[in-house]
């Protein structure tokens, strides 16, 4: 598994664009200028009375994750054995120091996310009596505070899909409730300035999904998108929260369904506030016979329009998805086990040389290296495990770097300093 995380400054101003990966037991960066790695740091554990511990060895059982996205002077990984605590590490530091965090030890925690700026993190902390719920916390580094604790008939589920807004002012997460034997979910967004919670989706039998704001947002205007999955069909909505005004919500795109998960959709948007939406259908019951379509829903900035830029039933895909990079320009697809170019203006699609064979598993996720059109993903086979990246000006796919043993986890994270 990979995940993206870390973004990071270098006072002499020279840009250097590397990643983060656990292997062999050590933290290690690869450079992308020079094509070379380094271990900066041993792996460090907790183990169940918060003693910290050094692995030794492999790192396939471990179930690390790591969490800083980008940017960020901070390194945030979890521990996924346990009580699944967090770890940090001041990147500025010289030798890096590994330091847990003991309230994420001592009650445990469900989901997570660390803000853009890479210091401040979302969680919520499980209570076990009387009946499981969770609190709403925040912390940076060692210090955590309570923002909002529920009881009863709420909580937030495990999968709170805490989601930071650019400037990091609004994080949005979804809150389950139960009223009459049936569960609810409920999607709200938290001001980190003037603490104050606002509703924006209330409380409805309908699964939210693909929470995502728009990266153009500014600190007059914040946007984000959300999808809602229900027995009558799939829609996205677009929430805009304007400084000083009631949050406005409008629905951008729904497709009824004639059958009970027959619809299935996610969003996201592209670097230019464009957003990107998957929408698959099956097209028989209790059958995983399906059609997809990729679909540019519009932006801020030139109107909020639906055409669809791809479709799987004209090309008999499989494995299809996709993904786009940290600046304006083509997307990538993937599918039939193979990278494609997309222009998002034309539909134009150029397939990548990939020369990759012999998969356990689809090409993975891809994650965008700051500042560039490059990107950069995990691929396996029986006999070994490599992270490779993918330059999409070039249409190229570049082997970065081998691991022998094919059951040691690349666990990974893309930065800059």
């Amino acid at each position: 598994m990979i995940f993206p995380i870390l973004l990071s400054a270098d006072n002499s101003g020279s840009a250097q664009h590397s990643f983060f990966y656990f292997s062999g037991g050590s933290i290690r960066e690869y450079n992308l200028d020079s094509m070379s790695s380094r271990e900066i740091a041993p792996i460090t554990l907790s183990d169940e009375t918060g003693n910290l511990v050094q692995v030794q060895g492999k790192t396939d059982r471990i179930q690390l994750h790591m969490l800083t996205p980008i940017p960020g002077p901070v390194l945030y990984y979890r521990q996924l054995t346990g009580k699944s605590p967090i770890f940090y590490a001041n990147l500025n530091e010289d030798p890096l120091q590994i330091h847990l965090i003991p309230d994420t030890l001592e009650k445990g925690f469900g989901s997570v996310s660390v803000e853009p700026a890479g210091v401040r993190y979302a969680y919520s902390e499980k209570n076990y009596t009387p009946r499981e719920y969770s609190d709403f916390r925040i912390g940076e580094k060692e210090t955590t505070r309570s923002v909002l604790s529920f009881e009863n008939e709420s909580w937030m589920h495990h999968g709170a899909n805490f989601t930071w807004s650019p400037d990091g002012k609004w994080v949005a997460y979804t809150v389950q409730r139960r009223a009459n034997n049936h569960g609810t979910y409920e999607l709200q967004i938290y001001n980190t300035e003037s603490t104050e919670i606002q509703t924006i989706s209330p409380a409805e039998p309908v699964a939210l999904r693909y929470i995502s704001w728009d990266p153009t947002s500014t600190s007059e205007s914040s946007r984000l998108i959300f999808t809602r999955i229900s027995e009558k069909g799939v829609s996205l909505f677009l929430a805009r929260i304007d400084k000083g005004e009631s949050p406005e919500v409008k629905q951008l795109y729904r497709k009824e369904s004639w059958w009970r998960g027959q619809q299935r959709i996610d969003a996201d948007y592209a670097a230019d506030g464009t957003i990107l939406a998957k929408h698959l259908e099956y097209t028989r019951p209790s059958s995983s016979d399906s059609e997809s379509e990729l679909l540019n829903l519009g932006s801020e900035q030139a109107g909020y329009t639906t055409r669809t830029l791809f479709t799987s039933s004209e090309a008999g895909t499989r494995g299809f998805g996709y993904y786009t990079p940290a600046v304006e320009g083509p997307l990538v697809l993937v599918y039939n086990d193979s990278f494609w170019i997309l222009d998002p203006a034309t539909g134009e699609q150029k397939q990548v040389d990939s020369q990759l064979s012999g998969s356990r598993y689809l090409l993975p996720a891809l994650y965008s290296i700051p500042e560039t059109s490059f990107m950069v993903f995990e691929y396996a086979n029986e006999k070994d495990r490599e992270i490779y990246g993918l330059s999409i000006s070039e249409a190229r796919v570049y082997n970065l770097t081998k691991n022998p043993d094919a059951d040691d986890y690349f666990y990974y994270a893309v930065t800059e300093k």
